[in-house]
């Protein structure tokens, strides 16, 4: 790797730095190879002497009191990926299907509700028959949202138990 090189990695492996720490480590670095070069060492050889990127990059963050940042995961192989979004659709599937009935009925008692609701708070002026039977009827749509949002509750165990099982099934096969 030639000066140049070297210096624009550095550059930019440094850049959790501020400007002018960076500028400082870069000018050293710089002024460091210029030196070697003019005592008649080879320019590639006095940089591979130096040490790794990383090895320098993490010295100078000590240096300056700096933690280095984390290395980011390599990407995962797209066959992983695949099989993960795989999964994710095998899943969704198969909740929508067992929630989408619970929020039918759900919506339909919640309507019930606002409906006897409704009729109850614009019927006060009617007989206390109607004012009995739309309050039944609220308590009727009330009554079954509840019992709904508690079925809702025990299917999630349920539905956890699917997504471990697509996953066992999705995971690589060991060779």
């Amino acid at each position: 790797m030639d000066k140049h090189q070297f210096l624009t990695k550095l550059k930019k492996r440094l850049s959790f730095l501020k400007r002018e720490e960076r500028e400082d480590a870069i000018r050293y670095y710089q002024e460091m190879i210029d030196d070697a070069i003019e005592t008649g060492r080879q320019e590639e050889e006095f940089i591979d002497g130096l040490g790794t990127l990383d090895a320098i990059v993490a010295s100078i963050a000590a240096e300056q009191g700096y933690d280095l940042p984390a290395k980011p995961l390599p990407p995962k192989p797209l066959d992983e990926q695949l099989r993960q979004a795989l999964m994710y659709l095998v899943v969704g599937v198969i909740a929508l299907a067992a929630l989408l009935p619970i929020a039918a009925v759900f919506s339909f008692a919640l309507s019930i509700f606002v409906q006897g609701l409704a009729r109850w708070l614009s019927s006060f002026d009617s007989s206390w028959a109607s004012v009995t039977l739309y309050l039944g009827q609220m308590i009727f749509g009330l009554g079954v949202a509840i019992i709904l949002i508690s079925l809702f509750e025990y299917t999630r165990p349920f539905l956890t138990k699917i997504e471990r099982w697509v996953q066992g099934k999705m995971r690589p096969k060991e060779k």
